[in-house]
């Protein structure tokens, strides 16, 4: 249940959600690139698995926020209710889920977890990933984005 904005960490969190209902005061960023950051792999792969690809290079180039309507529309939210009704409709959901088969809800869940992680990626790759993020962390911007986030003021990128 999403009322408001999520920003960053919290994003990211969303992404990691089964069901995500909103309200249309919730708007989404993902705010690394405002602090010269560079992402890690799992919470990229999470963005990939919720949404369409130019979605994802979207939120993590401009780290602008996506309002409730369009979030809806592109996958991050699985509907958008009401404010007045937000509440109420989420708790008549998870009532719902409620009196399905645990055992049969765990097993689908488990089985698009690892259906939805059956990407491969090679030693190799892994490294050559985490090696371009080494780089940011030890260059200008990253230096940059810390000290704006600290001083309150726009990065000089």
């Amino acid at each position: 249940m999403v009322h408001g904005s999520v920003w960053g960490g919290a994003c990211d969190l969303i992404m990691a959600c089964d069901i995500v209902i909103a309200d249309e005061t919730s708007a989404f960023a993902i705010t690394p690139t405002k602090l010269g950051l560079p992402y890690n792999m799992e919470g990229i792969l999470k963005f990939m698995t919720r949404v369409p690809l130019a979605i994802v290079k979207e939120m993590f180039f401009t780290a602008d926020p996506i309002p409730a309507h369009r979030a809806e529309h592109i996958g991050i939210a699985n509907m958008m209710v009401p404010a007045a009704e937000h509440e109420a409709h989420t708790y008549a959901m998870a009532r719902t889920i409620a009196t399905r088969s645990p055992a049969a809800i765990a097993a689908s869940k488990e089985a698009i977890r690892v259906l939805s992680e059956a990407i491969a990626i090679t030693p190799g790759t892994f490294e050559y990933l985490q090696g371009l993020r080494r780089d940011v962390y030890m260059g200008r911007d990253y230096k940059e984005g810390t000290q704006a986030f600290l001083d309150k003021r726009p990065p000089k990128y």
